[in-house]
């Protein structure tokens, strides 16, 4: 009588593929902890000034006037150029996340904008991941989020308060959507993809516009295809009854709608207000996009350039050689080589579209680097028919963490997570000697609103603005508001002089906090 064991056959050994899965888990959950490891330091509850702190405050005064009116509104606050408080840029569904998330567990709209960000930026790598084994390659997705979990760069701006991880989470999301529906989807996806598509449009139109091209590249690809296989008339006659690709085509341009309407709704708001007329989508076009002239100047190219080196740490030229050299050997090997083509193209396109905002804001590049990571992962997976081989991508592996890891010790990023910024106490102190409904009139700081949300007061800030035109904006202010101008150390010599007649005007006088080495002109007691 035979009996039937259920003990495990050891014979057959190891099962590579679990040893693989295994590993490939080990390094994922390891490079987690050492992100929460490394932002933990820079996750300052007291500044948002460490890198580009007007770009970060703009973000953050949004909140704190859904705060004063304990509620959200599109025609939202920006308290930096006067009455009418209202100069509204992007649609405001990340501040009203952090408004909801700050008021509801009672965390201060710092530490809340920060959890937001990094939440986000930790769902844009789960969607590479999904991205990855829907476009065959499943082996890139754990491979980039090791990458993008130990970057530098990343490890720097995904904890800043700025609206870019969600942007870029919403974005990635509508091109899961659009991958998913190429495959002939079920309705919840297409639900999905438009969504996705319209808020991450008016979110950040210059996150979305370039996959939103590179989604109409791959319907592109898909309707030659089918022309190929069944010639013209038929081709046609099946392209036209294709519903997925029509919800794509519709989505995308819903998306682009919802990014003209809203920049539309925001221009007519800045162009009533006496002083935000030079800020409207119209006026920028050129600080947008750049000229071709700018596009042939080496030093904007230079300049460029090392906002990435210095994200990829203190060993930034070596990191920079494996990450070439992955890719051009992915090209060769990899059996997803045309889909390492395309999210090169995905770095690469909105760079050449918005070309000078890359060049003057280094965090523009929170939408793009990691499409360079993702085909640098895919890249250095799937490499078959070539088993003499198969140690390189494991060896570049390995080289690219080890650099981007060790290069974090010294990195520019690194340091900047950790400096105080000297000049928030001085500003947090109009918070404690000027009432709630004061007006700070700053000069030195153009429209950096780092002195409106450190003070919690609404601000009118000098930009260069001619006499008359200021002397105008000044007289529409609510004579019942408390005026205090205050001028920035730096300031120039025109804006001391603008500074010293807008205080004659409003009746002022010069006094000292101690301290502090700011210029202040007030008719308030307690600035002794």
């Amino acid at each position: 009588m035979s009996t039937v064991s259920n003990a495990p056959d050891l014979s057959r050994g190891t099962d590579p593929h679990r040893v693989q899965a295994i590993t490939v888990f080990v390094c994922v959950l390891g490079a987690l902890l050492y992100y929460i490891w490394q932002i933990h330091f820079g996750f300052n509850p007291r500044s948002i000034s460490d890198e580009h702190g007007f770009r970060q405050t703009q973000t953050a005064v949004t909140v704190q006037e859904f705060e004063r009116e304990h509620g959200v509104s599109l025609n939202y606050g920006t308290p930096f150029l006067g009455r009418p408080w209202s100069v509204p840029f992007e649609f405001p569904f990340f501040q009203a996340l952090v408004y909801f998330l700050s008021s509801s567990s009672g965390l201060d709209i710092i530490t809340a904008g920060r959890l937001l960000s990094v939440s986000a930026y930790l769902l844009c790598l789960w969607l590479l991941f999904l991205i990855a084994r829907q476009i065959g390659a499943p082996e890139g997705g754990p491979l980039t989020a090791v990458f993008g979990l130990i970057i530098p760069f990343y490890l720097f701006w995904s904890r800043a308060f700025l609206i870019e991880s969600t942007a870029l989470a919403l974005t990635l999301a509508a091109l899961l959507f659009a991958l998913r529906t190429l495959e002939r989807a079920p309705w919840f996806e297409i639900f999905g993809l438009f969504v996705c598509s319209m808020i991450a449009a008016a979110t950040k139109i210059t996150t979305f516009f370039p996959v939103a091209v590179g989604t109409a590249l791959l319907c592109s690809v898909t309707i030659i295809r089918e022309l190929r296989r069944s010639g013209w008339v038929g081709g046609c006659r099946r392209l036209l009854s294709s519903l997925h690709l029509w919800c794509i085509a519709l989505a995308l341009v819903c998306g682009l709608g919802c990014a003209y309407l809203w920049t539309s709704f925001a221009d007519d708001i800045k162009a009533a207000h006496p002083l935000a007329g030079y800020l409207t989508s119209g006026a920028l076009k050129p600080w947008i996009y750049g000229s071709w002239e700018q596009r042939w100047e080496g030093w904007r190219w230079e300049h460029l350039l090392n906002h990435y080196l210095f994200g990829l740490g203190s060993h930034s030229y070596f990191s920079l050689a494996l990450l070439v050299s992955a890719l051009i050997l992915g090209l060769i090997f990899s059996k997803s080589r045309y889909w390492v083509l395309f999210f090169v193209f995905l770095f690469l396109l909105p760079i050449g579209t918005f070309f000078n905002l890359y060049v003057v804001h280094n965090y523009y590049s929170n939408a793009n680097l990691l499409f360079l990571l993702m085909a640098v992962g895919i890249a250095l997976s799937g490499w078959g028919g070539r088993a003499t081989w198969c140690w390189v991508p494991k060896v570049l592996s390995v080289l690219i963490i080890g650099s981007l890891v060790t290069g974090m010790a010294d990195a520019h990023y690194s340091r900047l997570m950790v400096n105080e910024i000297p000049a928030v106490p001085c500003l947090r102190h109009l918070r404690r000697v000027t009432p709630k409904n004061a007006l700070i009139v700053g000069f030195g700081w153009g429209i950096s609103p780092e002195i409106a949300f450190y003070s919690n007061r609404r601000a009118m800030l000098f930009n260069g603005f001619p006499l008359e035109q200021w002397d105008r904006a000044l007289d529409l202010q609510d004579p019942r508001m408390s005026k205090v101008v205050v001028v920035e150390p730096t300031a120039h010599a025109d804006e001391i002089q603008m500074a010293l007649h807008t205080a004659e005007k409003l009746g002022l006088r010069e006094r000292q906090i101690e301290g502090c080495n700011y210029r202040f002109f007030s008719t308030l007691r307690g600035h002794q």
